[in-house]
This record gives C-alpha cells, sequence and structure tokens, in this order.
C-alpha cells in the first residue's frame, strides 16, 4: 500500500459515498489482542496517510461504523462476530473489493473459541480468493499465524488459502522454544482449598524478596506476574480475596502484603471500558498482579512480566505453552508455577507430559490438611487465619456461583471424589457453614446425585431459576404517568421493584440499618413466640384439642337436611314466587308514582347547573363547569392543552404542569406530597418543562 491511498473526504456521494477503501482485515480471537495490533498498526503506518480503525465486541457498532464513514479505513482490525455483522449489513456500505490481505491472527485459537463457521462465512463475503484486486492485480494474500500448527489448523488453511501455499519456520532451528527458556514449577496441593493459601504465600515471598535486594549491587527486577485460571469465576472469587488482603491492617495500613504491587482482573465479565482500563494500567505499571482468564493468554504482550502462575490444569498442552508466553519475551528472563489438586495431579500430568516441570515443595500451606487438628507454623497459620478473614468478605453468592463453575470445569473428574474436593473447598477453604445447595434442575444438567456427595435441593421451589434463583432480582422502571384529559395532571409514575433494598444482613440488634432478617422455623411451643407455624389439617370433631383453631372443609349440603350451617345455591326466582328469591328489578325513577319511591332504587338524573331556577340548584348535583386557570399556577394544564406528561419514578410523581413533557427523574428520590419517607427509583429523561 501507497501513500496514494490517502482517504479523500470530498468524496462524491454514490459508489464513492463512503471514504471506506479496505485494503486489509487483521482477524483477532479476542477484543485486547485486536487493541493491541490498532496501536501497533497505527505506530508502524504513521506519516503514510494509511488509516486503521478498530471493530470488537462490547463496543458501539454504530460509532464504529461512523467513524469508518467519515475518517476512512484502510486496514480494518477486527474479531469475527463484529467483523461479519459489519460485512453482512447492507446498510454498512463497506466495501471489500480491493482487499488485498487477509490476516489470521492465532489461528488455533480462532477454532479453539468456535469461530470456524464465522471465519467461513466472513470469506465468503470477501472476494473470491483468485479474484485480482486493488492496486497490484493480484489475488488476495491469507496469512495464518499460529504458535502451534495442529491438525484443524492445516484444515483451515486448505479451506482459506490457494493452492501451493507454504509454511514459514520462524524460530531458528537449534533455537530454544520459549517455554523451555523459562523455569517452570509444579506446585502440587493437598487440595483445593489449600491453593488460596499458597498463592498468597507465594506472593509474599518473591514481594519480599524483590523489597529486599532494594539499594543493593543487584537488584531484582519488579515484581510483575499473570495469574491465569480456567474459568471466570474463580478469577473473580481469588480477585476479591486479594483485594481485601491487600487493603491493609495494622497502623497506617503498612502491613499490606502485596505492597507495591497493584491487582488487576481481565475476564469476559468485565465491561469493554473495564477489560481497556485494566490492560492498560497493568501494561504501564512497574509491579502488579493480574488474574486473567484466557482472554490474555494469546499474542498478549505485557512488558516486565516476571511471573506466569496458573491455577489448576489448562484444557491443553497448547493452552499452557500460551500462557507461560507471556513471560520471558525477547531476551528477558522469567519463572513459571503450576498448581495443582491432587484429584486433578494424574490427568494433568498425563496431558504434560515432557515438558521440563520441576516439583516446587518450598511452599508451606500447599501440603497442609485443613481437616485435622495439627500444630501449624506461625508464619502458615498467619495466612491461614487472613485468608479466611478476606474470604468472610465477600458475597455468599460468588462462593455458590464458583462452586457451580467448578463443577463444570472439572466434569472429566469422578463425581464423588470431586464432590469431595469441593465440599472441603467450601466448607475449609472459604468459611461456609455447608456445602452450597444445587437445585435439581441443574443438578440434572451436570450429571449428578445426591449420592455422589452433593447437596442437591428437595424442594421444587425456584426451580425457574434453577441456580440463580436465590439472586436478588433489579427493580422495575417507574412506568409513565397516564395521559390526561383536557389539561388534567398525568398519571402517577409506576412503581419500582424491589430489588433497591439493601441485601440481606442479620438484623443485629438496634443501631444496624436496612437489613432484612430471614428467621428460621420454629414449633411455638419453644417459647420464642414470634416465629411461624404451619399445622397440618385436622377436622374439628378429631377430639384432640386442636379442634378449635383449625380448618374444617365441609361437604355441601342443602338447607333442607337440618344441618344448618352448610350453604346452599338456590336457583334465581322472582319476589312473587313468594320464595324469597332473588329479582332483578328493572330501572325506576325515584319520583315516579308506582310506590317504589325511596326504597333505595337508583335513578340517573338530567345534568343540571347549580344555578338553575327549577328548584334543583344547589342540592348537591354535578355540575361540569368549564375551563378557569388559577392564575396560571396550579395543577391544571393551561390552554385545556391535553396532559400527556409522564409521571416522575416511585409513589405519587405529578407530570409538568404546563404541558405534562418531563419524564421522570433517573436515581432514587423522596416521591412528592404522597407520603414521606417513601424512595423509589424512576426513569432517567429529558425534561419538557417549559
Amino acid at each position: 500500500m501507497k501513500s496514494r491511498t490517502r482517504v479523500d473526504l470530498r468524496a462524491p456521494p454514490g459508489e464513492q459515498g463512503t471514504n471506506a477503501d479496505v485494503r486489509a482485515i487483521i482477524v483477532s480471537p479476542t477484543r485486547e489482542l485486536a487493541q493491541q495490533i490498532q496501536v501497533d498498526a497505527k505506530f508502524l503506518t504513521q506519516g503514510t496517510g494509511i488509516i486503521t480503525q478498530l471493530a470488537v465486541g462490547g463496543s458501539g457498532k454504530r460509532e464504529s461504523l461512523a467513524s469508518i464513514r467519515t475518517m476512512g479505513c484502510h486496514i480494518l482490525v477486527a474479531t469475527p462476530g463484529r467483523l461479519h455483522d459489519i460485512l453482512s449489513d447492507p446498510l454498512a456500505d463497506i466495501s471489500t473489493k480491493n482487499l488485498e490481505m487477509l490476516v489470521l491472527d492465532e489461528a488455533d485459537h480462532l477454532l479453539d473459541q468456535g469461530f470456524a463457521e464465522a471465519i467461513y462465512d466472513i470469506i465468503k463475503l470477501l472476494p473470491a480468493r483468485e479474484d485480482h484486486v486493488g492496486n497490484t492485480g493480484k489475488p488476495r494474500q491469507t496469512l495464518l499465524f499460529s504458535a502451534t500448527i495442529p491438525d484443524k489448523v492445516l484444515s483451515m488453511a486448505k479451506k482459506t488459502m490457494r493452492r501451493g501455499h507454504k509454511f514459514l519456520q520462524m524460530v531458528e532451528k537449534g533455537e530454544a522454544a520459549t517455554h523451555e527458556k523459562v523455569q517452570q514449577h509444579l506446585v502440587k496441593c493437598r487440595g483445593l482449598e489449600n491453593q488460596l493459601p499458597a498463592l498468597v504465600e507465594l506472593l509474599k515471598r518473591e514481594i519480599e524478596a524483590v523489597v529486599k535486594s532494594e539499594g543493593t549491587e543487584n537488584p531484582l527486577q519488579p515484581f510483575k506476574a499473570i495469574i491465569f485460571f480456567t474459568a471466570v469465576r474463580p478469577v473473580m472469587l481469588f480477585t476479591a480475596a486479594l483485594r481485601n488482603l491487600n487493603r491493609g491492617h495494622g497502623d497506617g495500613g503498612s502491613m499490606r502484603p502485596f505492597h507495591p504491587a497493584g491487582i488487576y482482573e481481565i475476564h469476559s465479565r468485565l465491561t469493554q471500558p473495564g477489560r481497556t482500563r485494566a490492560a492498560e494500567g497493568f501494561r504501564n505499571v512497574k509491579s502488579g498482579i493480574l488474574l486473567s482468564s484466557d482472554v490474555t493468554a494469546r499474542g498478549m504482550d505485557f512488558p516486565g512480566v516476571t511471573h506466569v502462575i496458573q491455577m489448576g490444569a489448562p484444557k491443553s498442552m497448547e493452552t499452557y505453552i500460551h500462557r507461560i508466553g507471556r513471560t520471558a519475551r525477547g531476551d528477558s528472563s522469567g519463572v513459571g508455577y503450576l498448581f495443582l489438586a491432587d484429584m486433578e495431579y494424574p490427568d494433568a500430568m498425563r496431558e504434560l507430559r515432557g515438558l521440563p516441570l520441576e516439583p516446587n515443595n518450598s511452599l508451606v500451606t500447599a501440603g497442609i490438611d485443613l481437616g485435622a487438628e495439627q500444630e501449624l507454623p506461625k508464619h502458615a497459620l498467619e495466612i491461614f487465619t487472613s485468608v479466611l478473614e478476606a474470604n468472610r468478605g465477600i458475597d455468599p453468592y460468588e462462593m455458590k456461583n464458583t462452586y457451580m463453575s467448578l463443577i463444570g470445569c472439572y466434569g472429566y473428574i469422578q463425581k464423588p471424589l470431586l464432590a469431595n474436593s469441593l465440599n472441603r473447598l467450601a466448607t475449609l477453604g472459604w468459611g461456609l457453614p455447608s456445602p452450597p445447595e444445587i437445585s435439581r434442575m441443574l443438578a440434572s444438567k451436570l450429571g449428578i446425585e445426591s449420592h455422589h456427595g452433593f447437596h442437591v435441593s428437595t424442594s421444587t421451589r425456584g426451580e425457574a431459576n434453577s441456580d440463580e434463583s436465590d439472586e436478588p432480582s433489579y427493580g422495575g422502571r417507574g412506568g409513565r404517568g397516564g395521559r390526561g384529559n383536557f389539561g388534567g395532571r398525568g398519571g402517577r409514575g409506576g412503581r419500582g421493584g424491589f430489588s433497591d433494598r439493601p441485601p440481606y444482613r442479620p438484623s443485629g440488634g438496634e443501631g444496624e440499618e436496612g437489613g432484612y432478617e430471614r428467621r428460621s422455623f420454629r414449633q411455638r411451643d419453644d417459647n420464642n413466640g414470634g416465629s411461624y407455624e404451619r399445622k397440618p389439617y385436622r377436622p374439628r370433631d378429631n377430639g384432640d384439642g386442636e379442634g378449635d383453631s383449625s380448618y374444617e372443609r365441609k361437604p355441601f349440603r342443602q338447607r333442607g337436611d337440618n344441618n344448618g350451617s352448610s350453604y346452599e345455591r338456590k336457583p334465581f326466582r322472582s319476589r312473587d314466587d313468594s320464595s324469597n328469591g332473588y329479582e332483578r328489578k328493572p330501572f325506576r325513577p325515584r319520583n315516579n308514582d308506582d310506590g317504589e319511591s325511596g326504597n333505595g332504587d337508583y335513578e340517573r338524573k338530567p345534568y343540571r347547573s347549580r344555578s338553575d331556577d327549577d328548584g334543583e340548584g344547589g342540592s348537591g348535583d354535578y355540575e361540569r363547569k368549564s375551563f378557569t386557570p388559577r392564575g396560571g399556577g396550579g395543577f391544571r394544564g393551561g390552554g385545556g392543552s391535553r396532559g400527556r406528561g409522564r409521571g416522575r419514578g416511585g409513589f405519587g410523581g405529578g407530570s409538568d404542569w404546563d404541558s405534562g413533557s418531563e419524564r421522570g427523574r433517573g436515581g432514587y428520590q423522596r416521591a412528592r406530597g404522597y407520603g414521606a419517607g417513601k424512595w423509589e427509583r424512576g426513569n432517567r429523561g429529558r425534561s419538557g418543562r417549559r
């Protein structure tokens, strides 16, 4: 590409109505890698007039298209989903007829994530690989990059590249691969409950070694580590625990165990801006700890990473190698640690056979049985105590979700062994009184039973929501006010949901606010006095002393059976048959002369004004008077305008007094004029008050 591809912002409408003249497309499996590629591409094309654009999920499609149309685009870096969305949209008007190059980065990972069909669909939207395109007049060039070349990558190469394509080995013969240059340690943990204490012990030891080396002749490189997990939920749980530990305790917070390293997290449950901030923050700090899922395991370049720590068995040897590749980049050195629990050790070692893993028994907390009474070393006891205290500050729902996630991650483990390991993690590691309960629906999906050792619920309540049934729901938005007639007020705003109340907290006596107490069931005879007793059904005449307070469903009996207490549904009969039946009488005015006057019949009287002279004025009849404004204020809209107001959020929000076009304000606000102390959440919107 040459500078003659510079964007012409004055392009005429029609076929040239967009400034997008895409000459190269780079496909990345993750958003973070796509952002990194865009940054490097902009750096390499400075001063050439070549414009690089980014299109990834998590960002607005409209904003991306607007930037491409106005600024132009010659190199498009994208993730598969968003790229297919843009190219298949006829209104996007993105032309690829001059596409000269297609790059598939981390091709093996693209296939691992299930993007194969998306890649093939994208290729169908591009010019055929034999067509002559662009300024060169040659067919499109396709490049595949991958650190490993499994069979599935070879299959993709045959479908996407022309015949006669070549394989290029970028590592010189005899040069050791990156993972062979990294010193790799294997830490065998007694159970899953030992992983977090052992990790804390390792982090404290390595950071203290760096701090002690400062000011010496050979200071150590600042500690910078990436900790990989096999699922998102463990990332969130470990991050919360480490942040609780690093909040500081003692005088002035001087005993923060991980200082000066900051703690970051990246996973798919974060918003795209949050993931970008975390990646940039960790990339720019000298010392930090990044907890991540595999979204950062491929192609990401974080300078200065000294340690790569993997918690649990990786999915494959390729995943392990890609993770280790985040350290020892270029001429730098690095260290790798792999933490394995007893239950996953045999399968993991079969998968990773041939790698230079050295057993490491230096971490005392990794081999201690937390279920046995024993005398612990002082530093190990301090670590276990601090970890347990940090876990107490984590939401129990997060622990439950992590428990469920680990069942899926370790699905290849025998169910009784898995149940025992996870139950020890929940009780001994997290400090829960009992393992989390699993709904019957979720247990059926996971293929687990109570006899395996899991706590499967026996109740059908909450089956619709499965494992999410215990989580608080989100409240609804405040509704719109009703449409008023003839300048009347708009209706009240809809009521918000109940999610705005604080989460469950024990009442704790006086002084604590907003707590909701879920009390356990107790019998009435336990002298508690305030509990609820669900009593069984007993007939009144059972003779056991309980008959006076219970409910008896008696069969239907006719009144003529001398019982006296049954209910009889009698047929309709007119009054003149002397059977006391019900008579629907026709409407009669009160002032008629048939003797029925004054007996409670309803009379629909014609409308009369209060000031008439027929003797009915001032007698309380209803008068529809013409509209008279109250001096420009008040609740009635001026000029007989039609009230179209939307009520403020919550109870009793009035519409706009003038034109009734004010939308309820967002957030929490006190409802005006309809009871003090009531707070509701309204809609955030634009105000139409004039």
